[in-house]
């Protein structure tokens, strides 16, 4: 398995131009959120600083993840 330190996924972010990857890359590499969930994500499921994860690969009918403070609008 290849892990990659923390460092380089920060500048990895920090680095990509299209607002809409940023999105998308935050919470795979904070939240640990598979591309699958976070492609599936609506408006309706950010809750209070929570994203609420629908039919999660984990095997619950849904699971919650604190949403990154500096996207959260």
């Amino acid at each position: 398995m290849l892990l990659i330190e923390k460092d380089v996924i920060d500048e990895i972010i920090f680095r990509t131009q299209n607002q809409r990857d940023r999105i998308m890359l935050e919470p795979m590499a904070r939240g640990c959120m598979r591309i699958g969930e976070v492609l599936n994500l609506t408006p309706m499921d950010f809750e209070n600083r929570k994203v609420i994860i629908q039919s999660s690969k984990s095997g619950s009918a849904s699971e919650a993840i604190r949403w990154i403070d500096h996207l959260y609008g």
